[in-house]
């Protein structure tokens, strides 16, 4: 599997017995495809491509899937041995990290998280750069960018303090492992590539959202 990788379109129409209206089921065989997390964008502004991750074989990449003939097209090739989201996800995936990419609609970059990586692709031209190298820590929250474009937020931890975590997570009790990693909320300003943390966590948090050019939603607080 590689960048470039092209499969024919998957596309079936049908129509709603109950309603009339024309369905279009744009993916299937073998491969389990969805799209980006649904607090994010995975359609482009023109509304030419929608942005999928696909699972085959037990790897997840990133595809850019055309909204007019349905063609396919792979623009990761992710080595990541354990990509799936922490406690929430499958375990066996390798590939890009699930769930962790999100679309600059602005700029048509896809950035996405691989290794110890976070990489953009640029959709159309399938150019790839490395934004940002995260070392020791390690990306675990849904991110986003600014409405304007300009800015990526995301959250991060010590990696190996998170990955241990993660092995001796119980949901009995979850509310106090979330107590017990403490986590960066990140930023980085997309024309620059310039990183600031905006806040410093002694608690874990898994969603980052804008709401608004400056303003960050966060999906708790500590001990609620």
């Amino acid at each position: 599997m590689s960048i470039g990788r092209i499969l024919a379109s998957e596309l079936l129409e049908s129509r709603d017995p109950g309603t009339g209206r024309w369905l279009r089921q744009f993916t299937n065989g073998s491969g389990h495809s969805y799209p980006l997390y649904y607090f994010t964008p995975s359609i482009t502004r023109d509304n030419r491509f929608m942005v999928i991750h696909r699972v085959q074989d037990g790897w997840l990449n990133l595809w850019r899937l055309d909204l007019a003939g349905g063609e396919l097209l792979q623009f990761t090739d992710g080595h990541t041995r354990d990509a799936g989201w922490a406690i929430w996800g499958e375990r066996d995936v390798q590939g890009v990290y699930d769930h962790l990419s999100a679309l600059n609609r602005d700029s048509s970059e896809v950035w996405h998280f691989d290794g110890t990586g976070l990489f953009a692709t640029h959709l159309e031209t399938l150019r790839q750069r490395q934004v940002w190298e995260l070392g020791d820590r390690i990306c675990i929250s849904q991110n986003d960018f600014s409405p304007d474009g300009k800015r990526f937020v995301f959250v991060h931890a010590d990696r190996g303090h998170y990955l241990d975590a993660v092995a001796r997570h119980s949901w009995a009790t979850h509310e106090a492992w979330r107590n017990s990693v403490p986590c960066v909320v990140g930023c980085i300003d997309v024309a620059t590539g310039g990183y600031r943390a905006v806040a410093e966590l002694p608690f874990h948090v898994h969603h980052a959202v804008f709401v608004g050019p400056a303003s960050v939603l966060l999906n708790h607080i500590q001990d609620g």
